[in-house]
């Protein structure tokens, strides 16, 4: 070990409670910076929902939800499609269990074999939902929050137990929910004259007016008519705000922390002026004190950091977030453990530069008399 490195590692355990509350605050900052921004990406990126600008939802007029719109289940047949267009009907309802903070829901969404492919179910693992069968298929963030739903056990729908048969990955808000065919949900819920909507995919996105006007030509249809782009952006308007509010207070918790890991060094040095005085009174330089304790802060950061990228992901690897219905993976990036390091690295510096100064402005044998 060089002198340098033992020289930081006496100072170190000199003080040995001094030291560990700084190894904590860097460590502190460090888990809150990677929590709050790994955060604030993740619903970033599960907000941002590429939307179909082909594809139209039709419910119910004066329905304010999916599950409050109520359409013949035979309206299809009456449906006049543009050519290339593909149409399917869906019902809709909710699985609801007790969780750790009350009650929660998973939507449960029926569909007919067009509706599994066009909304472009891919199995992870398992079996389609046969028709008719009370038998469910759980999107890829319900399985991570409920690991209780393996394929083979049973969920409580309806008055039934209905058995899980597979796991399925849209990448989309749609990997928040449980699929089951439309016909075995409408029979659970004695709702088989009726859905709750109509989705129609156009094979080009310039007959979406056209397709509009088809519709409201349907003598008596009085359908309310959304497109995916709407609707996806309805939701971006829903959790728009909260994302702006975790990104000023995540900006307000980062200044925050690293103005207390500054402090706390700043505290540490303040207490060794006589010491660095004394280095300067046998010859060292400004210059060399000065890369001393540079070294020494980002010892304390990188000790730090590490640690914090540790604990980051064991809290944060796999883990799934709800809002209601809404859940969203945590999305671990690279880009922001090197952001929070940096930040790590500059706060420790600053809390080491500023008491510095201080030192290198007294006189030597000023500097010698303070404790």
């Amino acid at each position: 070990m060089s002198p340098l490195h033992m020289y930081v590692v006496r100072n170190l355990m000199r003080r040995p409670f001094l030291s560990a509350l700084v190894l904590g605050m860097v460590t502190l900052t460090g888990v809150t910076t990677i929590t709050l921004a790994t955060l604030g990406y993740s619903l970033r990126a599960s907000l941002i929902q590429r939307a179909l600008p082909n594809r139209l939802f039709a419910m119910s007029e004066n329905a304010r939800e999916e599950t409050e719109s109520q359409v013949p289940a035979n309206i299809l047949s009456s449906v006049i499609l543009v050519p290339g267009a593909k149409a399917w009907t869906e019902n809709l309802n909710y699985i609801l269990r007790s969780g750790a903070s009350g009650p929660e829901a998973v939507m449960v969404r029926g569909l007919d074999q067009t509706g599994f492919t066009q909304r472009g179910a891919s199995l992870v693992e398992g079996t389609m939902p046969a028709r008719g069968e009370r038998e469910v298929i759980m999107g890829e963030t319900v399985r991570g929050r409920y690991p209780d739903y393996t394929i083979g056990s049973t969920v409580r729908l309806g008055n039934h137990p209905w058995r899980v048969v597979g796991y399925f990955k849209t990448g989309t808000f749609d990997d928040s929910e449980a699929w089951t065919s439309r016909e075995a949900l409408g029979a659970e819920f004695h709702s088989g004259d009726n859905v709750n909507v109509i989705v129609i995919d156009l094979a080009d996105v310039s007959a979406l007016e056209q397709q509009r006007n088809n519709i409201k030509a349907m003598p008596n249809a009085k359908l309310t008519l959304t497109s995916d782009i709407a609707r996806k952006q309805s939701v971006y308007d829903e959790f728009g705000p909260l994302y702006t509010v975790l990104v000023a207070v995540a900006i307000l918790v980062l200044f925050g922390a690293m103005l207390s890991v500054m402090m706390a060094l700043s505290l540490v040095f303040s207490q060794r002026t006589a010491e660095l005085s004394a280095l300067r009174a046998i010859g060292l330089r400004n210059m060399a004190i000065g890369r001393l304790v540079l070294f020494e802060s980002n010892t304390f950061a990188l000790i730090g950091a590490a640690v914090a990228l540790v604990v980051s992901l064991a809290l944060l690897h796999e883990r799934t977030t709800y809002s209601g219905s809404f859940a969203f993976k945590m999305l671990l990036r690279p880009e922001i453990f090197i952001a929070s390091a940096m930040a790590t690295i500059l706060a420790c510096s600053l809390g080491a530069i500023i008491p510095l100064r201080r030192v290198l402005r007294l006189d030597i044998p000023q500097g010698l008399r303070e404790d």
